[in-house]
């Protein structure tokens, strides 16, 4: 017998604003199709809470092809009930706003009647910039603060510089890297990304192994799926792919590989499934558990096609 045709949901941004070559999402999307799975897409203004029912406006929508421009073909607009999906990927972008918190809170009520992939309860209690904190034998020195007065002592004592990053961005934008606490920059950077106080601020210790690259490592269910490099352009310490940095093969240390195991059982143990761990130099700086990418960059690299493996996953865990 073959496998069920299911009901696939997908919370992204806008369809329009996919990368056609690169969007991880568009990668499971395309898999799932290709196995008879009905897709269904909602952006987070089109989710809502009916008394204890959580329900969105949705579009069933028909992938026509990774790279193809326009890449998908809607069928139908239906308003339902999302427990009455199989899966529901949570796929929405940083930034980790009011509105992105809001969302989790309506998706609490599906729990134990859908399968999520991330679990909302396990995201709303963790912070892609704060959880590696949680591994301190391998996360880099850190301070998370609104305080001039505390990130100026913290920038005081690293004596090759640090990082500042806001709390709720991803890609490489917004951080900054000062080589000294004496940079005039130093305080108007994190006037700027604090409000001038009024939100937190991520300051790290700079790592000059970042210079080699910053790994990414994805990991299912625990294990490693893949991984590659990102090298920073000439001049740039920012090695993120959506900031101009090189995508590059590579290989994991055994201590990368003990960081990666280690780190994933414990977060499948909280329903964080499908995660990306950022490594500088055997250090982990970013636990990356929103909307992971990596799908396209492990399948160039290392060939294969890894959306396969996590729709297989997926597919079990609907069916246990």
């Amino acid at each position: 017998m073959g496998q069920k045709k299911s009901s696939f949901g997908f919370i992204v941004d806008p369809l329009e604003s996919f990368d056609v070559y690169r969007e991880t999402t568009l990668f499971l999307m395309a898999e799932a199709q290709r196995r008879g799975h009905r897709l269904f897409a909602l952006t987070l203004p089109q989710l809502f809470l009916k008394g204890s029912s959580a329900q969105g406006e949705a579009l069933e929508i028909k992938i026509l092809g990774i790279g193809k421009k326009p890449f998908f073909k809607v069928l139908a607009k239906k308003r339902m009930a999302l427990e009455s999906l199989d899966v529901l990927f949570l796929r929405k972008d940083p930034p980790v706003d009011l509105l992105f918190v809001h969302h989790l809170y309506l998706l609490l009520p599906l729990k134990g009647k859908v399968f999520m992939v991330n679990d909302p309860e396990a995201i709303l209690k963790s912070n892609e910039k704060t959880l590696a904190l949680q591994f301190p034998q391998w996360a880099p020195r850190s301070c998370i603060t609104a305080s001039w007065d505390e990130m100026s002592r913290f920038a005081g004592a690293e004596k090759k510089g640090i990082v500042l990053k806001p709390m709720g961005s991803s890609g490489g934008r917004g951080i900054f890297y000062f080589k000294s606490s004496g940079d005039s920059n130093l305080r108007v950077a994190f006037e700027i990304l604090s409000k001038n106080g009024k939100r937190l601020v991520v300051g790290q210790e700079f790592l000059p192994a970042v210079r080699k690259g910053d790994k990414r490592v994805m990991l299912l269910n625990g294990e490693i799926l893949g991984y590659f490099n990102r090298l920073p352009k000439p001049g740039d310490h920012r090695a993120n792919l959506h900031s101009g940095g090189r995508l590059a093969p590579c290989r994991l240390s055994s201590e990368e590989k003990k960081i990666a195991q280690e780190v994933g059982r414990v977060l499948r143990k909280e329903g964080l499934y499908f995660v990306g761990l950022d490594l500088i130099g055997e250090r982990l700086t970013e636990i990356n558990l929103t909307s992971p990418m990596g799908l396209n960059e492990i399948n160039k690299t290392q060939g294969g096609r890894s959306e396969e493996r996590v729709i297989d996953f997926v597919e079990w865990k609907m069916n246990r």
